[in-house]
């Protein structure tokens, strides 16, 4: 991402800050569910499909990827604030949503090509003290240019540093 890009997402993330909030990390990264039962039925149904097709005798090939979905990701002091990028017209990111980031741990999968981290939130429930997990999100940080993967890497330590249970002081 250069610096005009940059620029741009932080100019719209700005309507979204509070007063005082203050902008940590920009990043771009693909967005897509880390639920596997939708990607087994997706892989399920082309090899179906392709079963079908092939009897019929035509020939058909089937390539199944779970969605990746391009995003903006913008850290703040306070939240975790998502955009869809819309990379054919470089035009304004449509706002996804908001987290408020004591309630977002990261952890990263897989850092083998391109630099794979998995986005768990913790909510409060309202009905009683507990709180719900939401689905999981995966968020995958490209190959090139290799600041893209330093800055998932700055973006899972600045998550578990906010959300480490502080130090109580010793008593004497």
């Amino acid at each position: 991402m250069n610096k005009r890009q940059k620029a741009f997402i932080q100019a719209a993330a700005s309507r979204y800050l509070m007063p005082g909030e203050e902008i940590e990390i920009v990043a771009f990264a693909g967005r897509g569910n880390a639920q596997v039962k939708q990607n087994t039925a997706r892989f399920g149904l082309a090899i179906v499909l392709t079963a079908i097709v092939a009897a019929l005798g035509g020939a058909m090939f089937a390539f199944v990827k779970p969605a990746q979905r391009p995003s903006y990701i913008v850290l703040t002091d306070r939240k975790i604030i998502m955009f869809a990028a819309n990379q054919r017209t470089g035009g304004a990111p449509g706002y996804l949503g908001s987290v408020p980031r004591a309630d977002a741990t990261a952890s990263i999968i897989k850092a083998k090509i391109k630099l794979t981290v998995q986005l768990d939130v913790v909510a409060p429930t309202k009905q009683s003290v507990g709180t719900t997990r939401l689905p999981s999100m995966r968020l995958s940080f490209p190959p090139v240019p290799p600041s893209a993967r330093q800055t998932g890497r700055q973006f899972v330590a600045a998550l578990q540093v906010s959300t480490a249970p502080e130090a109580t002081p010793a008593k004497v």
